[in-house]
């Protein structure tokens, strides 16, 4: 060691004395001695704090090992309960393989509700509660019945929510907000909007605060179960008891009046955002435009659409397909092309929706040929078809009069893997007899026999007129007389066309027969009407 090194060691080794309140003579400084024993002290203190930063970091990862071992063995243990669950032993199962491990650690418990959450086991989580509070050696806390309550709402089991809900008080646990809320969001998603109701009844009996989250999850089941009025009752109680409206609970009201073809209110509620300080999303919007298009009000959905834009929120597939829908509705066709075509400028992909509603616009006006190419350019965008898509084509082709298009589509069903339906055939048979090709629809009314597709009235009226168009009254005879023997209710429709059958083949006496008939059956229908 150089001298100027000693001389800067002195000077260290005097500033760290003085600052211990070690005040060493200036002899004592100046003697090697002292300095060599300021070193030794020096080292031994570095020493020591080297030594306890290793064992502080022996016992981090000592902890984090046991931690480890701990989470592994839960695993193990999991997996083990996960694959009793499927036998007849569950009860026994987890007496013998959870109780012993819980008992010697509590945090065993929290990682194993924790899993079984993750994994949505919800009937098994019920049954590890049930278990361990049946035993009553280890006290259940608030959050493992939530953590229960959560999983079984998220697995639609409203159900085993409500038992653990109900249980809380017998293990000494008093149910708070966010276990009424779990047990609500679970009676929400199980449709169960009668129940959800009751609880927040028995939220208010037990002196338990409702909030913002309570009341939207309650909205939102009378929404799910059409209870349009007692969602607009929850929302005004919410205002009435200062209860912050969030955009949630306006979206599931809104929701609740679309559903309930309230499309002034939705509407309303919609317009009163604003006022509120809040910012209508794209799903208060979409609610909205549907809520029109249920209502029959086209041109309302269009200036709720033009309105997302002016307000910068960007509309999605849902909000355009409710758009195009109302416009359907109306039959509104070039108003629904159009808007299908600005959906790839909004960097929107058309989905089967948005096809059907389009396509469904162009058969209520017409527009068969449009059908068609809609038809077309979802089979070459690799838009997955329906039973709609084809329906709606099939009955564009019937109302233009195109006969052999709606027989090929028809017979195109199988190889697209869709199963024709009733409305399917109906559709055919009645081009058939537009094109006056009877013994097509004679066939067509066998095939749905053969495909066991129960005929209708539709069918049967479409066929019996194609018989008539065609000049073949025994043949219209024989599928009347089906209709009544297979209990398809006769209309006005299906008596016309035969009796007309009738008239055009020269047998009077049976067309007079049937007028009769039809007379009486609506002196019967009009009798049962006022009763």
């Amino acid at each position: 060691m150089s001298f100027s090194e000693v001389n800067k060691m002195r000077i260290r080794t005097t500033s760290w004395s003085l600052q211990c309140n070690d005040s060493p003579s200036v002899s004592h400084l100046r003697s090697g001695r002292c300095l060599v024993g300021c070193l030794v002290v020096l080292g031994r203190f570095r020493l020591q704090e080297r030594s306890k930063e290793i064992w502080r970091r022996s016992l981090q990862a000592r902890g984090e090992e046991r931690s480890k071992g701990a989470v592994e063995g839960t695993d193990e243990l999991v997996q083990k309960l996960c694959e009793a669950e499927t036998e007849r032993n569950l009860e026994a199962s987890l007496e013998s393989m959870l109780l012993p491990e819980v008992r010697r650690s509590k945090a065993i418990l929290q990682q194993v509700l924790r899993k079984l959450s993750e994994q949505k086991r919800a009937n098994l989580l019920y049954a590890t509660l049930k278990t361990i509070e049946e035993d009553g050696g280890i006290k259940l806390e608030d959050s493992n019945c939530t953590v229960g309550i959560s999983t079984c709402a998220r697995a639609k089991m409203w159900q085993q929510a409500l038992k653990l809900l109900e249980v809380m008080p017998e293990m000494k646990l008093q149910p708070n907000v966010i276990s009424y809320n779990a047990t609500i969001s679970a009676c929400e998603k199980g449709g169960q909007w009668p129940q959800a109701l009751k609880l927040l009844e028995a939220m208010r009996e037990m002196k338990v605060q409702p909030n913002v989250i309570s009341y939207s999850a309650a909205i939102s089941a009378c929404e799910k179960g059409g209870q349009w009025p007692q969602a607009l009752k929850l929302f005004e109680a919410m205002r009435k008891g200062k209860v912050s409206l969030d955009v949630i609970s306006y979206n599931a009201t809104i929701s609740a009046c679309e559903k309930g073809r309230q499309w002034p209110q939705a509407l309303k509620l919609l317009e009163a955002m604003p006022e509120m300080k809040l910012l209508p999303n794209v799903i208060s919007y979409s609610a909205a435009i549907s809520a029109c298009e249920k209502g029959g009000q086209w041109p309302q959905a269009l200036k709720l659409l033009e309105a997302m834009r002016e307000m910068k929120v960007q509309p999605n597939v849902i909000s355009y397909s409710a758009a195009i829908s109302a416009c359907e509705k109306e039959g509104q066709w070039p108003q629904a092309l159009k808007l299908l075509e600005v959906m790839p400028e909004m960097k929107l992909q058309p989905n089967v929706i948005s096809y059907n509603a389009t396509i469904s616009a162009c058969e209520k006006g017409g527009q068969w040929r449009q059908a068609l190419m809609l038809f077309e350019a979802m089979r070459k965008g690799k838009v997955a078809l329906d039973v709609i898509s084809c329906n709606a084509t099939i009955s564009s082709c019937e109302k233009g009069g195109q006969w052999p298009q709606a027989l090929k589509l028809l017979e195109a069903m199988p190889e697209m893997k869709l199963q024709p339906n009733v409305i399917s055939y109906s559709a055919a048979i009645s081009a058939c007899e537009k094109g006056g090709q009877w013994p097509q629809a004679l066939k067509l009314l066998e095939a749905m026999r053969e495909m066991k597709v129960q005929p209708n009235v539709i069918s049967y009226d479409a066929a019996i007129s194609a018989c008539e168009k065609g000049g073949q009254w025994r043949q219209a005879l024989k599928l009347f007389e089906a209709m009544r023997k297979g209990k398809v209710s006769l209309d006005v429709i299906s008596y016309n066309a035969a009796i007309s059958a009738c008239e055009k083949g020269g047998h009077l006496r049976q067309a007079l027969k049937l007028l009769e008939a039809m007379r009486e059956a609506m002196r019967t229908a009009a009798t049962s009407f006022n009763r």
